[in-house]
């Protein structure tokens, strides 16, 4: 991994939202660039924002693959 200016955050992948009560909300900041043709990822924001949405337990272990698989995509896109 090339060194980055911190100044530039770019290797921030992914972000937690939690003003609502209802859900965990994961915030991938790269989200738009993820090949992602499941609908894990919601939302279709100009900034390439795409979210996760957690409601329970459960719902993040049986979400847990596709969690994984796209933080393995973003960290193979972070120089590009």
């Amino acid at each position: 991994m090339k060194a980055s200016d911190p100044k530039e955050y770019k290797r921030y992948l992914v972000v937690f939202n939690l003003f609502k009560h209802d859900c965990i909300r994961l915030v991938f900041w790269g989200g738009a660039k993820v090949k992602d043709t499941s609908g894990f990822l919601e939302g279709d924001y100009a900034d390439g924002r795409r979210l996760a949405l957690f409601a329970s337990m459960k719902e993040i272990k049986a979400k847990k693959k596709k969690l994984q698989q796209v933080i393995k995509q973003q960290l193979t896109l972070l120089d590009k």
